[in-house]
């Protein structure tokens, strides 16, 4: 036996150390006594011989493996294995470039009117078929993204609705879900909803007065943010079947009144909510209180919610090579964190007769490849992030998502660790 390379530790209390398998993304606290044994023997056989059950605790959380396993490869097997993995059809579709709402660090070039014309939805609808005639796949993934795609409702019906059809038929699972500001989605398109397993990435950018001004619409009368918690509250009072994610998008002002976010969120059923944290992109590294992000993960966990600060996942959807981004016109693009969707950026056109798409295979080829630096091969963090994908690479952005974290290691290891702790209360997992 020997130990796994890609594990890490950080002292809790100078008693008790705090051992991540990032390959299993398995945890164990040691006190001091086994954290000695364990990191200061290089001899397995003595770590065996001296506490037994430590060592069967190592094995089976697979900090120690087999001499013989090459955790590099099998780790890079892993990232080939999701890259090509045709289980399941990840599909995008931007049915608008256009929002009611203005947003000071949107990244996205706004279109005004632009929306999606019934030969494109017929297309979709073929591609849908299509993809499936040629490459069988048992889980269908529909996103909705844009723009603000509840301005569209009607192409989302249409679609939805001819996927229930075609999954059923073919017992396929369907999952729709929406990236949405929340401020338009009625009850009637919920009740339509209701019929689907949906998840929801809604956006809230503080409480109520910041939020406003951060949601800017031309109707001053218009309040985005007390429309965006209601139809929040009506999407799981509705849909049964439904995860919310709540987006808190933050500046260095946003956390100053989490409190009042905290309490308007209360209501939310903790096990089909996730309260993502994301510091807004412009905003630069430590500019918010670093204090003040840990406070507001332990009133988070105190009150019982799972929380998103970038968790470390799985393979970037956009690297997938079954997915695909179809836009309101038909282009046919890989990644949604694009300013432009225009034909630079482009991976193809949709055959709305066909529902095939025409690739450009030399863009495509780019998903492939394995462009990561090697300082991110040999982190003991890799296995649990893969790095930064393709397209950040390719555009020379290189840098690791752990230096943008705002928390020292110990403060993000701690996280991730509470993290665990919570889900497993939640969903036992």
């Amino acid at each position: 036996m020997k130990k796994n390379y890609f594990q890490d530790y950080i002292c809790i209390d100078n008693k008790y150390y705090l051992h991540i398998n990032f390959m299993a993304m398995s945890f164990l606290l040691l006190d001091e006594q086994a954290h000695n044994l364990y990191t200061r023997e290089n001899n397995v056989k003595i770590i065996k011989n001296k506490n037994l059950k430590l060592y069967k605790k190592l094995k089976s959380l697979e900090f120690l493996i087999e001499d013989n396993i090459d955790e590099h490869s099998i780790v890079e097997m892993r990232r080939q294995m999701e890259l090509h993995d045709k289980s399941m059809y990840h599909l995008i579709i931007n049915p608008t470039l256009d929002c009611n709402l203005s947003c000071w660090y949107c990244y996205e070039n706004k279109k005004k009117g632009s929306k999606i014309s019934a030969e494109i939805i017929g297309g979709i609808k073929k591609h849908i078929e299509t993809s499936y005639n040629l490459s069988p796949y048992n889980r269908l993934n529909l996103s909705f993204f844009g723009g603000e795609p509840f301005m569209r409702f009607i192409a989302i019906k249409e679609i939805s609705s001819f996927a229930k059809i075609f999954c059923n038929d073919n017992k396929i699972n369907l999952n729709i879900d929406f990236t949405t500001n929340g401020s338009l989605i009625t009850k009637s398109e919920l009740m339509f909803l209701s019929d689907f397993k949906c998840t929801f990435q809604i956006t809230l950018d503080g409480n109520k007065e910041q939020h406003n001004k951060v949601k800017f619409s031309k109707d001053k009368n218009f309040d985005a943010y007390n429309a965006t918690l209601r139809n929040v509250n009506q999407i799981q009072n509705l849909i049964k079947n439904s995860h919310v994610f709540l987006r808190i998008n933050f500046d260095e002002q946003t956390l100053n009144s989490f409190d009042n976010i905290l309490c308007d969120i209360d209501s939310l059923d903790r096990q089909r909510t996730t309260v993502i944290l994301k510091r807004i992109w412009q905003v630069g590294v430590n500019k918010v209180n670093k204090e003040q992000i840990i406070d507001v993960i332990n009133k988070l966990f105190d009150n019982g919610f799972a929380i998103d600060y970038y968790t470390q996942g799985k393979l970037c959807f956009a690297e997938r090579m079954n997915e695909s981004v179809i836009n309101y016109d038909g282009s046919v693009y890989k990644c949604t964190t694009i300013t432009n969707f225009d034909e630079k950026n482009s991976y193809g056109k949709l055959d709305n007769n066909t529902g095939c798409i025409e690739w450009k295979q030399n863009k495509l080829a780019e998903c492939t490849m394995n462009l990561r630096p090697k300082k991110c091969k040999s982190c003991k963090m890799y296995p649990s992030c893969y790095g930064p994908c393709n397209n950040h690479i390719l555009a020379g952005q290189e840098s690791c998502y752990i230096d943008g974290l705002d928390l020292s290691k110990e403060e993000y290891y701690t996280y991730l660790y509470k993290s665990r702790l919570q889900r497993i209360e939640l969903y036992n997992i």
